[in-house]
């Protein structure tokens, strides 16, 4: 079973739905926003294939040349899922030395955030749930906007509200809006990293 939005499927079973970026950032090849990538080389994406082990500090330094190579000459965001999170803090937390301030008294370990520094650049690491294990998404946060008109919401443009009582039921039915799209204005200058096997994958 498939859900979408109305409106969405069109014939011969294809969606017309927003690019995603996994597609804005992977793909070399086809057309995107009505440009032939062929044409521009800041809108053929990039990926690093890990080679089907644990990411690792090194695997982040490593794929950061590719959109660094391109021209990307500010710190980048590295979005992980939580098995991944999970192989990167054990790493970090292997690599830790303890200094003078170390108490006995109470154990207490563990990050809300990792940072690298790598080809003098920062690699900020952020964890989120709807990250596909294997893979991760490594960008800057200036080249991603959110365009279009309106965002999520149960509201028409007059205020009236798009929730309405189901006739002859119990039930209720509600609608939503969104003229909204994701755009990533160089894909080049970012990297989509693949093949990654954490822990607990196997």
């Amino acid at each position: 079973d498939i859900c979408f939005m109305k409106g969405a499927l069109t014939t011969g079973g294809t969606f017309n739905e927003q690019i995603g970026l996994h597609t804005q950032l992977s793909a070399r090849t086809g057309t995107i926003f009505g440009l032939n990538r062929a044409n521009y080389g800041l809108l053929q994406g990039n990926t690093f294939a890990v080679g089907s082990k644990r990411l690792t500090k090194a695997l982040v330094g490593q794929a950061a040349m590719l959109p660094m190579n391109m021209g990307n000459l500010m710190d980048l965001v590295l979005v992980v899922s939580t098995s991944t999170w999970a192989d990167l803090a054990t790493e970090d937390l292997a690599q830790k030395i303890f200094d003078s301030s170390y108490s006995g008294s109470v154990s207490k370990s563990g990050s809300r955030q990792i940072s690298y520094e790598v080809l003098n650049r920062t690699v900020r690491v952020v964890c989120h749930p709807y990250m596909q294990g294997g893979e991760a998404f490594l960008t800057s946060e200036d080249h991603l906007s959110w365009v279009g008109s309106t965002d999520v919401t149960f509201r028409l443009p007059t205020g009236e509200n798009l929730f309405r009582l189901v006739d002859n039921t119990n039930a209720y039915e509600s609608q939503c809006v969104s003229i909204k799209q994701i755009y990533h204005e160089a894909p080049a200058r970012a990297a989509v990293l693949t093949g990654i096997v954490n822990s607990t994958d196997t």
